[in-house]
């Protein structure tokens, strides 16, 4: 089985596909990939797109602005492992504790909570 990530450009059907995740910041996403200060990705299994993920630099950490889609395991594994190799720290903000728990699972620890009011 056949498992990548691959850097991809903003379509107009990302709007759809990503509005979920993105919610009340996807004109600010979309803007930042169009820029180049973000990157979308497309995340296939044998040539199969399943998921979508846009990551960016901040200074020393690689940073998982959303993710849309599945197979969580089998793609995230690809990003963390590239955040790694090049030094980064990899920096993710998650909503559902489930979560917490996925990215646990490869290395990632919680670091602290934000409550809002």
């Amino acid at each position: 089985m056949k498992v990548e990530a691959v850097p991809v450009g903003w379509t107009d059907d990302m709007d759809d596909r990503l509005r979920v995740s993105a919610g009340a910041d996807l004109a600010t996403i979309k803007q930042e990939v169009r820029q180049g200060i973000g990157q979308l990705w497309e995340c296939r299994k044998d040539d199969r797109p399943e998921a979508w993920v846009v990551t960016r630099k901040d200074d020393d950490a690689w940073v998982i602005v959303l993710g849309e889609g599945r197979g969580f395991f089998d793609y995230m594994p690809l990003f963390v492992r590239y955040a790694r190799d090049n030094g980064l720290a990899l920096r993710t903000h998650v909503k559902r504790r489930g979560l917490i728990r996925m990215w646990e699972r490869l290395g990632l620890h919680l670091d602290h909570y934000v409550l809002r009011g």
